[in-house]
């Protein structure tokens, strides 16, 4: 998939008129980790982790035309605390008041087009396009005395959009968000990526961000002897755009 991406990238960017890497790092916070089985309660609550985070894209960009993108993602938290409920999932029972770890992995590549369809009179504008996810994600739950592992690769369309505003002549508002809602499960399944941010124009046409990027979604099967997963991952980013 990575070699695919690579090959797609450079063949977009041969039409563009400029090419630009964009570099992010930060700090990870969960805000919720939920973990419930068939008609439970949430397992986790209060489970809490602070992780590192990077992000890489690479553009290939046209002020009159398409926009292209790679976006590599990786996300590892790990968590350990007390299950808060009894959890009944792939036929083991896991009881309320146990120890127990989570290690949590979302690890994803997206190709995004775009374009900009509304102009703004003092610069910036909107931009709207759609991106194609690939993602690998796992969960390791152990106790001392069960564990179990549930891992899943998955393939989606996304909605995306970019919002840029001038602030002053060297500083942008900038929000930028994949999402993919799953109105049938609630409004908070699904997967959403976006990033806040302000961005300040260095020389030589790079760039400097600082932000909040808020990652959440979920996903709950309803089936007996499943899990349900819901998340609400936030983090203080820092961007270099080259």
């Amino acid at each position: 998939m990575a070699i695919i991406a690579v090959i797609n990238f450079v063949s977009f960017a041969s039409h563009a008129s400029s090419k630009s890497f964009e570099i992010e790092a930060g700090v990870l916070h969960t805000n919720t980790m939920e973990i419930s089985g068939y008609q439970q309660q949430n397992a986790t609550s209060g489970w809490k982790s602070n992780d590192a985070t990077l992000r890489l894209e690479f553009w290939s960009k046209n002020d009159n035309g398409w926009n292209f993108g790679t976006i590599l993602q990786p996300i590892y938290t790990r968590y350990s605390g007390t299950i808060s409920e009894n959890l009944n999932t792939q036929g083991d029972a896991y009881t309320k008041g146990e120890l127990a770890t989570l290690d949590y992995q979302f690890h994803s590549i997206r190709e995004t087009a775009n374009r900009q369809v509304l102009r703004f009179q003092n610069g910036g504008g909107i931009k709207l396009g759609g991106s194609l996810i690939a993602r690998y994600a796992q969960a390791n739950f152990t106790t001392a005395s069960n564990s179990f592992h549930s891992s899943g690769f998955l393939v989606a369309p996304l909605i995306n959009f970019e919002i840029e505003a001038v602030i002053t002549p060297k500083h942008k508002a900038i929000v930028k968000s994949d999402f993919l809602p799953l109105p049938t499960q609630g409004i908070m399944n699904g997967i959403y990526d976006t990033l806040f941010a302000v961005r300040t124009k260095l020389n030589n046409d790079k760039s400097f961000d600082v932000g909040l990027r808020l990652f959440f979604g979920g996903y709950d099967p309803q089936k007996a002897d499943k899990y349900a997963n819901r998340i609400f991952l936030s983090a203080f980013v820092v961007r270099y755009n080259i």
